[in-house]
């Protein structure tokens, strides 16, 4: 999960630039572990009992601390947020902490299952606008809903939830997490996403992520890779098909371009090959009970921000990332530059970040097919206009 999506051209500029010196410009805070799903692949949720179960124990920071080290993160040069869970929304001052830092400057989105969104909370984001509010959509209908996280009758008030921030212009995004259970749904959801108006991102490879929660992760409402690679390119093609003035020749070009990028990687002089996204380099997430790490799907390296502040938990965690090798069999791969592995799912698929989760693979290598044998690639018409529709997953 990255806390900065969605820039425009001189907010990427920035962001690049803290990148190259490596200031953390992004941010996720976790606030709670708290939520009132129970969904089958959460990798956090706790119930209030349960929080002082996990190793190491925590408690819910108030708004005041999360404040405080708000300030601190202010003076190292952070101005991208996203809030998040569990779902933030029953931090029980979501509010205090959510305008303290609209008021610092921050640029904020929240992350939320969109279940608590009724007229004074749609009111609230009203007065108080957000960059974006995300809203995971997890199926059709109820039954979906109870199936996968395990609640009765949230599907309509989800709906409802978004109809009301769109009534009164707040920025909606509607996330899907395609599973088992809702992946013949895909059409659907895309259909309800353009009633409501609003913009969808379908994630199709679910990272088994455990974190402090120690739970087993639920390997049976994922997809096998063969079939999340399925869904990832029918949702490529509908993407291409959509464009302005596309055609068959825009969609082949594309295409083409993207096989252009399957090619092999010489190993490196140092065989060293560190992260290559932003977590550790530009961006962090804190978790509940303020640790540290690269990303949310992580709970490793890390280090304390509230014990030892902002700025001494950046430069230590930077450290630690720094010193992180990825597979060379990763790095150097020829599906390399079309793959969306990570540190992160080295890490949860295999229990190291210098593994190769097999996983990940299977779903590249799949892809891949998928693309060589769409169709005839028409190499006349030029990549840039079929516009920009990378796989996100």
């Amino acid at each position: 999960m990255d806390p900065i999506t969605d820039i425009n051209s001189i907010e990427q500029m920035l962001v690049d630039r803290a990148s190259l010196h490596r200031r953390p410009i992004g941010c996720t805070l976790e606030l709670t572990p708290l939520c009132n799903f129970d969904c089958r692949m959460c990798y956090v949720r706790l119930s209030a009992g349960q929080i002082q179960q996990p190793q190491p124990p925590g408690h819910l920071r108030t708004a005041a601390e999360w404040l405080h080290l708000a300030e601190q993160m202010q003076s190292s040069g952070t101005l991208f947020l996203t809030l998040t869970g569990g779902e933030p929304l029953l931090h029980p001052e979501f509010r205090e902490i959510y305008c303290g830092l609209l008021a610092m400057g921050m640029i904020v989105s929240v992350n939320t299952n969109g279940s608590l969104i009724d007229e004074s909370w749609a009111d609230f984001f009203a007065a108080n606008r957000p960059r974006r509010i995300n809203i995971t959509l997890y199926g059709k209908d109820d039954r979906t809903y109870e199936r996968l996280c395990r609640v009765s009758g949230q599907y309509d008030r989800v709906v409802r939830g978004i109809c009301m921030l769109r009534e009164r212009g707040v920025a909606v995004k509607m996330n899907v997490s395609l599973t088992r259970e809702n992946e013949n749904q895909l059409e659907e959801l895309e259909t309800i996403a353009a009633s409501l108006k609003v913009p969808i991102d379908i994630d199709c490879y679910m990272c088994p992520a455990v974190r402090e929660r120690g739970k087993h992760y639920d390997f049976d409402v994922r997809l096998s890779p063969e079939d999340a690679a399925d869904r990832q390119f029918e949702i490529l093609i509908r993407k291409l098909e959509a464009l302005p003035n596309a055609t068959p020749e825009t969609t082949a070009a594309y295409l083409q371009g993207m096989l252009s990028r399957v090619q092999p990687h010489d190993p490196t002089p140092d065989h060293r090959y560190p992260l290559r996204c932003r977590a550790g380099a530009s961006s962090c997430a804190i978790s509940w009970h303020g640790r540290m790490r690269p990303c949310v799907m992580m709970s490793a390296p890390e280090a304390d921000a509230f014990a030892v502040g902002f700025e001494q938990a950046w430069q230590q965690l930077t450290a630690a990332v720094a010193a992180l090798n990825t597979s060379e069999e990763c790095g150097t791969c020829e599906c390399r530059d079309l793959c969306q592995t990570c540190a992160a799912s080295a890490l949860c698929e295999e229990g190291a970040c210098e593994a190769v989760p097999r996983y990940m693979c299977r779903f590249t290598r799949r892809y891949v097919l998928r693309v060589r044998t769409s169709g005839t690639v028409l190499p006349a018409v030029k990549l840039a206009d079929a516009g920009d529709v990378s796989p996100r997953c």
